[in-house]
């Protein structure tokens, strides 16, 4: 008798990806793209695990974050299998991003850690959201990180060198600044002017969050919520326009950059320069 297996088709998860041996000579050559480039860039490689604790995701990004993981626990622990029952939620979770992973490894070692430390990883991360074009529940991403600059001094020089590594990448990948756009910005200076423009300190995340979905909704609908917030959409605008030398020269002159305001992120561990990399057209 045939077994029941033998007359069912499975398919991959949704949100994942087969990858046949010429969809891997592709991935190879970008990850070493990525490593190659990191390295010229005097970023240094790191590894992490697949999977974490939960709770390290929650601390790091905020609750919002657990309705995005991939949750995991063996089922062998007694004492899993009842948190599972009382929290309805595992003990550990497979990572969404590398950030809180980066944050725990830094703090393990910071003090015999040359400032600033510049670390670079690429890998598969995992989300448990609905796919999207662009965005697979299994994908590949590239970190390259700077940390400690602020106690090293020379902050925006530190972390240009990330966004001069995008750069260094698109190149090395046979694009120009016709191709890819890096658009940038300092949530240093856009919290400065926030703040100026009449936001308190409670609404601060509230604000960066309004900000970081701005290219994603109407210029009505964003100056509406800027008012349920309590700032005004035209005022933050001409405040920064008004940017000093300092900010605005933060990368000097380069037609593959672009400053953008909206590029802040809404996450409250995004402190510094930030940078998105944009199609062209």
């Amino acid at each position: 008798m045939a077994s029941r297996s033998a007359s069912k088709t499975f398919k991959g998860p949704k949100g994942t990806r087969d990858m046949y041996p010429v969809d891997m000579l592709r991935r190879r050559y970008l990850i070493q793209t990525w490593r190659d480039t990191s390295i010229r860039h005097g970023f240094e490689e790191i590894e992490g695990p697949t999977f974490e604790e939960a709770e390290l995701y929650a601390v790091k990004s905020g609750d919002g974050i657990l309705g995005e993981l991939f949750q995991s626990f063996s089922g062998k622990s007694p004492d899993e299998v009842e948190q599972v029952r009382q929290l309805g939620r595992a003990p550990f979770a497979m990572r969404p991003e590398f950030t809180p992973t980066l944050a725990r490894m830094y703090a393990a070692l910071a003090k015999q850690l040359q400032k600033p430390t510049r670390w670079f990883m690429a890998g598969p991360f995992f989300r448990a959201e609905r796919p999207q074009r662009g965005r697979l529940r299994e994908f590949l991403q590239w970190n390259c990180d700077v940390l400690g600059a602020s106690e090293a001094g020379g902050e925006h020089s530190a972390e240009t060198d990330a966004m001069f590594a995008l750069v260094g990448a698109c190149i090395q990948l046979g694009f120009g600044p016709e191709h890819m756009k890096v658009l940038f910005c300092d949530r240093r200076f856009i919290e400065q002017q926030l703040a100026a423009s009449g936001v308190s300190a409670q609404a601060m995340p509230s604000a960066f969050a309004l900000l970081d979905k701005r290219h994603k909704i109407s210029a009505e609908a964003f100056a509406d919520e800027a008012d349920g917030i309590g700032f005004s959409a035209a005022g933050f605008d001409a405040l920064v326009a008004e940017r000093d030398e300092s900010v605005a020269g933060i990368a000097g002159e380069s037609p593959w950059l672009a400053w953008d305001s909206a590029i802040v992120r809404g996450l409250a561990y995004y402190t510094g320069l930030g940078l998105e990399l944009y199609a062209v057209g």
